[in-house]
C-alpha cells in the first residue's frame, strides 16, 4: 500500500550515496578475478569489442595480462590460485560446476 511505500522511501532518503557505494562494491566483487601474477593489480571481467568476455588486468595498458573465458555459463572467482600464479575460475554450465586455471597454457 501507499503507506508502506512511503515508509520505505523515508528510510532510504538521505542514504543514496551509501546505497550507490554498496551496489558499486557488489558489482566490483562480482567482476573481480583475483590479482595479476605479473603486476599485482586487480584482474577484472572485461568485454571485447565483439562482445566476448575475458579476464583482463586493470592496469592496462601498462600490463597486458589477459585470460580467455568460456562464453557460456556463469564464471566467478572463489579466491584460489593455480601453481602458475593465475587465478582458478569456477564455471557453472548446464548444471555442472568445475574449477580450472584461467591460463589456457598452464601445464598444472
Amino acid at each position: 500500500s501507499k503507506s508502506i511505500l512511503k515508509k520505505a522511501f523515508e528510510i532510504l532518503e538521505g542514504k543514496e550515496k551509501d546505497i550507490a557505494r554498496e551496489i558499486k562494491n557488489a558489482l566490483y566483487k562480482q567482476n573481480f578475478f583475483g590479482k595479476c601474477p605479473k603486476c599485482g593489480a586487480d584482474l577484472v571481467l572485461r568485454k571485447s569489442r565483439n562482445g566476448k568476455r575475458f579476464i583482463g588486468c586493470s592496469n592496462y595498458p601498462r600490463c597486458t595480462t589477459t585470460y580467455p573465458l568460456p562464453q557460456k555459463g556463469v564464471v566467478f572467482f572463489e579466491g584460489e590460485y593455480c601453481e602458475c600464479g593465475a587465478p582458478k575460475i569456477t564455471i557453472i554450465y548446464k548444471g555442472k560446476k568445475w574449477k580450472k586455471c584461467a591460463d589456457p597454457n598452464c601445464q598444472n
